[in-house]
């Protein structure tokens, strides 16, 4: 078990099987995901520790039973992933999003892969919520 401390108003550090965790889900929320996520995903993950990512590829892949390259091996590893329900907490953009894009040749809804550098990362589908508090609280002092 490694320690995962996370960034909160009320600093906390709680057993987790995986990793660290920092950004933008905070507070009772980030805490009620991951005692939600699935313990068993993190024991399936643990066949992984100390490998590098290629080596996990290569043991995924050959596992399954096809390319390293192919989507079945991202798929797999995404569904064992333990911190995989925070995904839902943000806001990911969809092809139909994006400036020129020709919904003749592409489904529209399809959620595209982020792969933009800057700091930000996704937005967080509650940072509307929480700025609309502040600039209330701001217009009443």
């Amino acid at each position: 078990m490694i320690n995962l401390t996370l960034n909160t108003e009320r600093s906390k550090s709680i057993p987790a099987a995986v990793g660290t965790l920092s950004g933008s889900v905070c507070g009772e929320d980030a805490l009620l995901l991951l005692q939600t996520s699935s313990v068993s995903a993190g024991a399936v993950m643990d066949q992984f520790v100390g490998l590098t990512p290629r080596e996990t590829v290569e043991k995924v892949s050959s596992s399954l039973g096809c390319s390293p390259t192919s989507a079945e091996v991202a798929d797999h590893l995404d569904k064992q992933d333990p911190l995989r329900a925070l995904r839902g907490e943000f806001l990911l953009p969809t092809v139909a999003d994006l400036p020129p894009s020709d919904l003749s040749k592409v489904k529209g809804s399809q959620e595209c892969i982020y792969m933009v550098g800057n700091s930000l990362g996704l937005q967080p589908k509650k940072a509307r919520k929480y700025l609309e508090e502040e600039m209330e609280n701001w217009a009443k002092m």
